[in-house]
């Protein structure tokens, strides 16, 4: 699999599990301020989680845009009572703000820093994963050694 198809899954997951698992709403949260961007694709990602978007009734506050990123910057009206009900979110206002709309895979992909940052920690992870497997084999020659 290449990188982008593991990050894709990855953060599909992540933004599935948003509403029910803090710290991956808070890692998500991370990701999408410090690469500037929402969603794997774009912000419609958390429209189409409703267990998200009807819980909250509004996009993630990380997918605001803010005057450092006007270029990547799109006008959301907020649709949740249509999406969701009056029941669930019955005050959402309908002044339209301005979200990301730039996805994070395509937000990673143009950032040369993020890509060599993941290639190091895979590469640190594989490393520490080589010398584990070292150490068993070296663990099975002392038992070895010992019984003999």
């Amino acid at each position: 699999k290449s990188v982008n198809s593991v990050l894709t899954s990855r953060l599909q997951s992540a933004i599935d599990n948003y509403n029910t698992d803090k710290k991956t709403a808070d890692a998500i949260d991370a990701i999408q301020s410090g690469l500037k961007c929402c969603g794997v694709n774009s912000y419609t990602e958390y429209l189409k989680n409703n267990s998200y978007f009807c819980a909250k009734c509004a996009l993630p506050s990380s997918c605001n845009c803010t005057s450092t990123s006007p270029g990547s910057c799109t006008s959301f009206q907020n649709n949740a009572t249509a999406v969701c009900g009056t029941s669930l979110c019955p005050s959402v206002s309908s002044t339209p703000y301005n979200i990301l709309n730039t996805g994070c895979i395509a937000a990673w992909n143009a950032n040369p820093l993020a890509q060599k940052i993941t290639y190091v920690v895979g590469g640190f992870g594989i490393a520490v994963g080589l010398f584990e497997i070292i150490g068993v084999f070296v663990a099975c020659g002392l038992i070895c050694c010992i019984t003999s």
